[in-house]
């Protein structure tokens, strides 16, 4: 760990300055968990020695639906962290990911709230494709079953036939939700 007196919640809080006037990329990062591994890559450069930090945003599966919705969204956040992150001399952040957290609050709760109840993949399914502006399949989804079969397949029961999407759209946005670029998405009508 390069900078140990430096937390998660440091460098959350200096990128959300950078991002102010910028509702989306602003909200998403507000209501993130972040994960940084500190000191994950070095390397010498022309100013000498550099030290590289992974960050993992993870998120409620309709922020990252609208995140992905909406690509500058991301660049925004990204270079954000990239330069709340540079801000000390010699160091950069090497990767940016976002992923879904199935216990990530929707909204923001106070301190005695109840725990969210579990969400489950259907209900993030369809948070995150109205998240993405896709009401049509996430409608559609809405009215289907979902089942995951082992590690590598997910099948969807059901799924009616005027979700207006192609099979592309629906396996695009389950591999996009779960980061699981090689799971097979199959549906049973």
């Amino acid at each position: 760990m390069s900078a140990p007196e430096r937390t998660a919640e440091d460098l959350r809080r200096s990128a959300l300055a950078l991002l102010a006037g910028q509702p989306l990329p602003h909200d998403v990062l507000a209501h993130a968990e972040l994960a940084v591994a500190w000191g994950v890559e070095r390397w010498e450069s022309s100013h000498g020695a550099v030290v590289g930090h992974r960050v993992t945003m993870l998120l409620d599966a309709s922020r990252l639906g609208r995140l992905r919705g909406q690509p500058s969204a991301l660049d925004a956040i990204c270079a954000a962290l990239a330069a709340a992150i540079a801000a000390r001399p010699s160091e950069s952040m090497v990767e940016l990911t976002t992923r879904w957290a199935p216990d990530a609050r929707a909204a923001t709760a106070g301190y005695r709230d109840a725990p969210p109840p579990p969400v489950t993949l259907k209900e993030a399914l369809v948070a995150y494709l109205e998240g993405a502006g896709n009401t049509r399949l996430a409608r559609a989804v809405a009215l289907a079953s979902i089942e995951r079969a082992g590690m590598t397949e997910l099948i969807v029961r059901d799924l009616p036939q005027e979700g207006g999407s192609s099979y592309s759209d629906l396996a695009r946005a389950v591999r996009a939700l779960l980061g699981e670029a090689a799971l097979r998405v199959r549906v049973e009508r």
